[in-house]
């Protein structure tokens, strides 16, 4: 039992393998047209849209918003066609 937990302790997990790399894309074009409702978010949009956060940057952009935290219910939110760079 003793050797296990040195073996154990001797090869810890290393942090840095719990974050990922963010994903670079480049906008190629315009995707679409989503409109805030109540209870949207523009992270969840995204989500929904792109299926990573790494887009968040890419739509705050192409919509030049000021405040992404603050967008008010109707709020249209233009989607740039993203593609991996």
């Amino acid at each position: 039992k003793p050797q296990a937990t040195q073996i154990a302790q001797a090869a810890p997990k290393p942090a840095v393998a719990d974050k990922k790399t963010p994903v670079v894309f480049e906008i190629v074009g315009h995707k679409g047209v989503r409109t805030i409702q109540w209870g949207d978010y523009l992270l969840k949009i995204v989500r929904q849209e792109y299926g990573t956060d790494d887009a968040l940057k890419y739509v705050i952009m192409y919509n030049k918003f000021t405040d992404p935290n603050n967008l008010p219910v109707g709020t249209e939110v233009k989607l740039p066609k993203l593609r991996v760079k």
